[in-house]
């Protein structure tokens, strides 16, 4: 009874850890996103060198993690079975190890369900899940942390991004200014020396 319960609490925490660095993800490109429409909104014109593709960025973070959990949640998914076929004794008694085809994926489903459907447990169904379950957290898990990754390094570009542009815009007043001054002193020499 105790392997559904770990599968189950496995693939639980997996999956909510993944769900949650999903949306923190998707808010820190969000955030990323806004900061560069304000950058560009300062500078008036987009910078097609520094512009940032955030749909594409965050589709290739969730294509990264799929193929990374999918490796992951399958070996996972695969371990865990061929442990339970030999560690594990079928409803009968006997050890799954003894038995062989689908005598033994039968008994090995049900050892993940819990135990045979006559017995209480959740029977070859049961089992089903909770392997699916086994496989699928890691898979969400790694969509989550790279999407997660992902988006930290788009908000720092941003922010690199929009420190730039307060650098140049500040240069740029500094410039006018000065611009602005050199050209009221020349207008100012031109009326003194007309003015004498």
């Amino acid at each position: 009874m105790l392997a559904p319960v770990v599968g189950i609490l496995f693939s639980t925490i997996t999956g909510i850890t993944g769900a949650i660095l999903s949306v923190r993800a998707h808010k820190k490109y969000g955030e990323a996103e806004k900061l560069n429409k304000l950058t560009d909104y300062r500078l008036k014109e987009v910078d097609a060198a520094d512009y940032e593709d955030f749909p594409g960025e965050i589709k290739k973070a969730r294509w990264k993690g799929l193929a990374i959990g999918g490796i992951a949640g399958g070996i996972l998914g695969l371990l865990s079975y061929k442990v339970a076929m030999l560690a594990a004794k079928a409803s009968t008694g006997t050890k799954i190890s003894e038995l062989t085809g689908a005598a033994a994926k039968r008994a090995t489903l049900a050892f993940f369900g819990g135990g045979a459907l006559a017995s209480g447990g959740m029977g070859m169904n049961g089992g089903r899940a909770v392997l699916a379950g086994i496989v699928i957290g890691p898979v969400v898990l790694s969509v989550g942390i790279a999407m997660h990754m992902m988006s930290k390094k788009a908000l720092a570009r941003a922010r690199q991004r929009a420190a730039k542009a307060d650098a140049i815009l500040k240069k740029s007043l500094e410039n006018e200014g000065t611009k602005n001054i050199d050209q009221e002193l020349m207008e100012l020499k031109s009326q003194s020396v007309e003015g004498y």
